[in-house]
């Protein structure tokens, strides 16, 4: 499975916590960067969540 590193602003993080929490075994990483699997970043995106995207893995 693809994983993907994206970045939130705070505003964002909050909204996309409890879709990470509950969705995804992703990783956190410093300045709200996080590595996630590619079904979380498209639930994210169809909850119009913006991100950063900072690449593939």
């Amino acid at each position: 499975m693809m994983t993907i590193a994206i970045q939130f602003t705070a505003t964002q993080e909050l909204r996309a916590l409890p879709i990470i929490i509950r969705r995804s075994p992703g990783m956190m990483l410093p300045k709200r960067t996080y590595v996630l699997h590619r079904d979380v970043v498209e639930e994210l995106r169809k909850k119009r969540i913006g991100f950063k995207l900072l690449g593939r893995i």
